[in-house]
């Protein structure tokens, strides 16, 4: 495929990160906000996320204590955080 170009037009996922680099160095809830608000009028255009609430980078972020917790272990905790 050397030397063919293509355009993107949609891009869909299920993380930030699928999307931009921007997210990818983003660690904080904080900055991840701001990135995502950066490129607010590409969601919904280009950009398509469809969120999985299973799993994803946002867990470490919000919850610092999932990293290095194995599947079981970040099932329980999800279900220990769940509310009424």
């Amino acid at each position: 495929m050397v030397g063919k170009k293509y355009h993107i037009v949609l891009l869909m996922g299920d993380d930030l990160n699928d999307f931009a680099e921007v997210f990818e160095k983003s660690k904080s809830v904080a900055t991840r906000i701001e990135a995502a608000e950066q490129n607010k009028d590409q969601f919904g255009r280009r950009f398509i996320l469809l969120p999985n609430p299973m799993y994803g980078h946002w867990e470490d972020v919000i919850d610092a204590d999932m990293q290095g917790l194995t599947e079981q272990q970040k099932a329980a905790r999800r279900r220990s955080l769940l509310r009424d």
